[in-house]
């Protein structure tokens, strides 16, 4: 298993965090910053920061060109996987994969 996949698996694991009395998450998953960081930066800006370095992939490799409009795409951030059909997600998993294989 990559480097990378060891990241995203332990992720997924502690993706399950404490709730707080309203439902939040305390903390949130991150590769970037600590828990408590990301729990405190808005889905937004996190997609901002995303396209950012999707650009400058894409700029270095045009096969990433592709997932601006979707996985990058402005109003990805409010993505409620939870409301998707279960094809949806499927769609949304096989983009991702797709992605991390580039």
């Amino acid at each position: 298993m990559s480097s990378l996949q060891s990241q995203l698996a332990s992720l997924v694991l502690s993706s399950s965090a404490p709730k707080s009395k309203t439902g939040a998450a305390r903390v949130a998953p991150s590769l970037l910053y600590n828990p408590k960081q990301a729990a405190k930066i808005a889905m937004a800006t996190i997609l901002e920061i995303a396209q950012h370095s999707l650009a400058d992939l894409e700029r270095r490799d045009g096969a990433f060109s592709e997932y601006a409009e979707g996985l990058f795409a402005d109003g990805a951030d409010t993505v409620d996987r939870e409301v998707l059909s279960p094809e949806e997600c499927l769609e949304i998993d096989t983009s991702m994969k797709s992605f991390l294989n580039l």
